[in-house]
């Protein structure tokens, strides 16, 4: 059982890959509960868009799978922690979980020397759990690579980001996702634009939002844009399946 928070704040770091844009930070979404700090993957310029050092005390960064336009943050982070660190501004150390393989990738994060963190193994199950909340993982198919969908539940809210995944993943995340307030979920592709190349490893926005209207959720987040798609032409594909469906802007504030 969790104790019972005021409520969850839920801030849009940025929604844009494989590359950020002006005004348009990568993919990172930023949980809050009881000054706890869930950082939802960190890609490019998601930093910009955190408040150093204030949310480097007692923050959680879970990565969903290790392609850069996920993790392109991290160095960042790391880095900041190590300098507040020295400068006693920061006194514990920011949490990092983060997918075994690809090794090379996972050395890259977990054996840096100048920072202040801490990295952990996930694993599909309860990855970790506090008085506050709760942040389960379970494995979508996306490429060749290892790829975990995260649910994060306290006292009253529930929260499930799917990261990159193949729609052949669809029953999996139905289930994970199930009566949850608010899914985040990749919309890579208009249905259009499907090529034998992609279809296995991302989402369209139909998909997407008919994984929201399947799971029964409240409210359907997209990210994972890319950055030369109109917005209004993916939200009208995704909106012909589930209504309540929006790509917030950066820096956007939801209070759960």
């Amino acid at each position: 059982l969790f104790k019972e928070e005021k409520e969850m704040l839920l801030r849009v770091l940025g929604t844009r890959s494989p590359y950020a844009t002006k005004g348009k930070a990568g993919v990172g979404f930023l949980a809050t509960i009881n000054n706890k700090h869930v950082l939802l993957d960190c890609g490019a310029g998601t930093d910009a868009n955190m408040s150093l050092p204030n949310e480097l005390e007692n923050l959680f960064v879970f990565i969903s799978h290790l392609h850069a336009d996920h993790y392109a943050g991290i160095s960042s982070i790391q880095y900041a922690s190590y300098c507040f660190h020295n400068l006693g501004r920061l006194k514990d150390k920011v949490q990092i979980y983060l997918p075994i393989f690809p090794t090379r990738d996972n050395d890259y994060i977990s054996r840096q020397e100048i920072s202040f963190c801490e990295c952990h193994d996930i694993m599909p199950g309860c990855v970790l759990k506090n008085d506050d909340f709760g942040i389960y993982a379970g494995r979508v198919i996306h490429g060749k690579i290892p790829a975990y969908m995260f649910r994060l539940t306290s006292s009253r809210t529930s929260i499930v980001y799917t990261g990159d995944m193949s729609y052949a993943s669809h029953d999996d995340v139905v289930e994970f996702a199930k009566n949850s307030d608010v899914l985040i979920a990749e919309a890579s592709f208009l249905s259009k634009d499907v090529r034998e190349g992609n279809k296995d490893n991302h989402l369209t926005a139909s998909q997407a939002a008919t994984i929201a209207k399947d799971a029964n959720v409240r409210l359907l987040l997209l990210s994972h844009i890319w950055p030369e798609y109109s917005e209004a032409d993916i939200l009208s594909e995704a909106r012909s399946v589930f209504k309540e469906t929006y790509i917030p802007h950066d820096g956007l504030t939801y209070v759960l």
